[in-house]
């Protein structure tokens, strides 16, 4: 009798190892999420890279032959959980281009962004960037940009853009022109006050 159960305690415990082992060997597809279903609760942050923010649409309004960008994640506005648009260059090659980051808040263009003489530019060997849209710490205006635009340059391009420094360091239009003019692609981020 204590042998027949020493042999079922056994049979269990190595059967329980193989179950745990079948596991995390093959853990089987990934579970899909069907439009309208919630998912279902974790401990892990929202990875905010690939998360774009409730009222914030997206235009590609000068679309380049030789390189296209996508944008992966965005806050909405007024979200002060990251000063950064998330995105990747999704034609062309990294090391060709670089970034110009300018923002419209009320009626005027601000830039570049975060610092004039320290603007975002850089991407990735792998395509992805982030571009920071916000140059302060959340208590100035950048947070509630309407607008967020994204211009890809030749690298090394140098552009014109001087902000008005005695006025708050604001974009001429004309500035903003000549940009758009020579980005072999412009993306524009509208983000709507809900």
């Amino acid at each position: 009798m204590k042998k027949a159960i020493a042999f079922l305690l056994a049979a269990g415990l190595a059967l329980t190892a193989l179950t745990a082992c079948g596991r995390s060997a093959s853990p089987g597809p990934a579970p899909t999420r069907e439009s309208g279903q919630s998912s279902p609760p974790s401990d892990e942050p929202p990875d905010i890279r690939h998360i774009i923010g409730e009222g914030v649409t997206i235009h590609e309004i000068v679309t380049g032959e030789d390189a296209a960008l996508a944008v992966t994640g965005c806050p909405p506005v007024g979200d002060k959980s990251t000063p950064y648009v998330y995105g990747e260059l999704t034609r062309g090659d990294p090391f060709a281009y670089e970034l110009i980051t300018l923002i419209i808040v009320g009626v005027n263009y601000y830039g570049k962004k975060p610092f004039n003489d320290a603007p975002n530019g850089f991407i990735k060997a792998d395509g992805t960037f982030s571009a920071q849209f916000s140059s302060n710490d959340g208590v100035g205006t950048d947070w509630d940009a309407e607008h967020i635009f994204l211009f890809l340059v030749p690298k090394g391009y140098q552009d014109t853009i001087e902000p008005d420094v005695a006025s708050g360091y604001i974009v001429p239009p004309s500035q903003v022109a000549e940009l758009k003019e020579n980005s072999v692609c412009v993306v524009q981020i509208d983000r709507e006050l809900l």
